[in-house]
């Protein structure tokens, strides 16, 4: 089920046992999509899940082929994803971003490897496999961003992950945006978007 409002959109579902809700929003202070997803076993078992959060990066004008110049890195201070596109002259210093909160067990910036060589969106290969994801980042890859978390879901409990995906000036911005919203109240930034968009339309 799909519900749209003022601000956001929630998605929810029930497989096997296993109820997921993802909130999707933006920030009305700072160029990041938060997504956050709460995933509740009703199982009577302990169920082992791997949950993993993919983008394509653009970085580029739209019809432009930007990928060939797309890089991507394992930022040291924060441990986030961070991708560059020099090649564009007016954004060469911008670096994207793309983290699960810190909670990230393993990352991918390959999507050849991501994919494999036959699969597609629907059905990757690297979640074929019981292993985490191949540590494969730099440039001249089919660039795409990729994190995976893997956790031991009690029976009726309830996890909650947040996805925080972003742009900035520099390298030194991204890391601060990054910090900023990984202690961020989710509920409270979501509420804000919602409150300036009640007073735009609301009349």
């Amino acid at each position: 089920a799909a519900t749209h409002e003022k601000g956001c959109s929630t998605f929810t579902t029930n497989a096997h046992d296993i109820e997921v809700e993802l909130t999707m929003g933006v920030a009305m202070a700072d160029p990041i999509k938060i997504s956050r997803l709460r995933v509740s076993n009703r199982s009577a078992r302990t169920r082992r899940l791997s949950i993993t959060g993919y983008v394509e990066w653009a970085l580029g004008a739209n019809g432009t082929v930007s990928a060939p110049f797309v890089v991507t890195a394992r930022d040291s201070r924060t441990d986030a994803l961070f991708a560059r596109n020099t090649w564009r002259p007016d954004f060469a210093g911008d670096v994207a971003f793309f983290d699960m909160a810190g909670l990230q067990q393993s990352m991918c910036g390959d999507r050849c490897v991501f994919m494999g060589a036959l699969g597609a969106v629907d059905q990757p290969a690297a979640l074929g496999r019981d292993d985490a994801l191949p540590d494969r980042l730099g440039g001249n890859l089919d660039p795409c961003g990729a994190l995976q978390v893997r956790v031991d879901l009690p029976s009726d409990t309830e996890i909650e992950l947040v996805f925080l995906l972003g742009n900035a000036a520099s390298e030194s911005e991204a890391q601060q945006l990054v910090e900023k919203y990984r202690a961020a109240d989710v509920a409270e930034v979501l509420g804000v978007a919602l409150a300036h968009w009640q007073r735009l339309l609301d009349v």
